[in-house]
């Protein structure tokens, strides 16, 4: 038979593909087939035809748990379970259904699941079927191993329980440090912003400025007087036009010189606040992106720690 025709070479039925592509199965007759190797994999010839399937129960059941055996060689899990719990349906007080549910579930006792789940309820209910149909010594056996499986699952759901709060412990104090160094930086700058303002509106006082001048042209009027009354020594007009220049010249000089040093004083303040700005809030940037993941990795820890209550 060409696989690519799709049809059952027992019966002709027409074949149904698994999502994967890998495997078919007859509907009409229950033959398994590996697509991958092109071969038969499980062969049931009790039909008549492909649209009149002549099977009593016993053997339908015997048909899906040779199929769900054939699943399960081929790792196969949710089609194996399939069949197994159609065999279950068939004939409940065969104990191999109930088995073969026990170990498709689990795949193979390689899968992690939950003590405390409903899944490990259900398990423990097929369990219960193959204690009460199978014989005393293939009860004991089979039952056993689901026993180690139970325990080992149980050892290892107290282990990462142990784990998820030990990490949540973690999370939460980090998040504090995070939440702590975060007010204090808002506080400086607030701080910063505040003493920007501040430093932004104390410019040179045009009162202060024009005070000075005064205070400093009486001067230059003193000095002649001075000359003239206290040393006896007059100056000629000449000679007094050149120190009011000269004293003007100081005089400009000097409050130019105060005034521009007290800008420069007042930018590099300015700058220097601002730089500091700028580092605060590029460290609260990372916080915050830090505070961000701590608490999605918190939601997701105690989302898992709920999984097992």
């Amino acid at each position: 038979m060409k696989m690519d025709e799709r049809k059952c070479k027992n019966c002709t039925g027409k074949l149904t593909v698994s999502p994967d592509g890998m495997t078919a199965e007859c509907p009409f007759c229950g033959t398994v087939y590996d697509l991958q190797e092109n071969s038969q994999v499980v062969n049931h010839v009790d039909h008549l035809h492909a649209d009149v399937v002549s099977l009593n129960s016993d053997q339908s059941a015997e048909a899906r748990l040779k199929a769900a055996d054939a699943f399960l060689r081929l790792k196969k899990y949710s089609e194996a379970e399939t069949n197994y719990s159609r065999a279950t349906d068939l004939t409940p007080q065969d104990y191999r259904g109930w088995w073969g549910v026990i170990v498709s579930r689990t795949q193979d006792f390689t899968r992690r699941v939950r003590s405390e789940s409903k899944e490990i309820a259900f398990l423990e209910e097929c369990a219960k079927s193959v204690e009460v149909f199978a014989p005393i010594d293939i009860s004991r056996n089979l039952l056993g191993r689901f026993r180690n499986y139970v325990v080992s699952q149980r050892q290892l759901n107290e282990s990462e329980k142990s784990s998820i709060r030990t990490r949540i412990d973690h999370i939460n104090k980090e998040l504090m440090e995070v939440q702590s160094e975060e007010n204090g930086l808002l506080t400086q700058q607030s701080n910063i912003n505040t003493s920007i303002q501040k430093k932004k509106g104390s410019g040179a006082n045009p009162f202060g400025c024009a005070t000075v001048c005064i205070a400093v042209f009486g001067s230059v009027f003193i000095v002649p007087f001075l000359l003239d009354f206290v040393f006896k020594a007059r100056l000629d007009s000449g000679s007094l036009m050149v120190w009011y220049l000269v004293a003007a010249i100081i005089l400009y000089v000097g409050i130019a010189a105060l005034i521009k040093g007290k800008q420069i004083r007042q930018e590099n303040t300015v700058s220097k606040y601002h730089n500091n700005g700028q580092q605060i809030a590029s460290r609260l940037q990372v916080l915050r992106m830090r505070k961000y993941e701590l608490n999605s990795e918190l939601a997701q820890k105690e989302n898992e720690m709920r999984g097992y209550l």
